[in-house]
């Protein structure tokens, strides 16, 4: 049930977790919309790649809505980079063949500043290499 009183605003970080995440108390349709009409001005931060399909509560439609609402309204900002790593160029450049469309993973170089990538087909291998890298950095 959405109140008269509007509050001014309301900044919303991660918003694309509306829909991912356990609905916890939340009992309406769309908790985003809901927020929305409960203040007069929303803020929200959405990352439509960080999206997790398992729960598909998120249509492409309800993105795109979402971005023709905002542009409509003359206040849609987008954001370009939000890649938070100290690495070399050629670390990031890899990073981003797995993250954006492509979905690649490319041979990788050792990154020069402080990562050590790797990738494995076994878990337990995986799982037992960081157990040792961890023990090595304690002595």
């Amino acid at each position: 049930m959405i109140q008269k009183n509007k509050v001014d605003i309301v900044l919303v970080d991660e918003a694309h977790l509306l829909w991912t995440q356990g609905k916890q108390a939340y009992r309406g349709k769309n908790q985003l919309d809901d927020i929305m009409a409960r203040s007069k001005v929303t803020v929200a931060i959405f990352d439509p790649k960080q999206v997790l399909k398992t729960e598909e509560y998120l249509e492409e439609t309800d993105i795109e809505n979402i971005r023709n609402r905002s542009k409509s309204q003359g206040n849609f900002i987008e954001l370009k980079n939000q890649l938070r790593v100290q690495a070399d160029n050629q670390t990031i450049d890899w990073i981003r063949a797995i993250t954006d469309s492509r979905r690649q993973i490319l041979p990788f170089h050792a990154d020069s500043k402080r990562y050590d990538l790797k990738v494995f087909d076994d878990a337990a291998e995986m799982y037992r290499q960081i157990k040792q890298k961890k023990c090595r950095s304690r002595k």
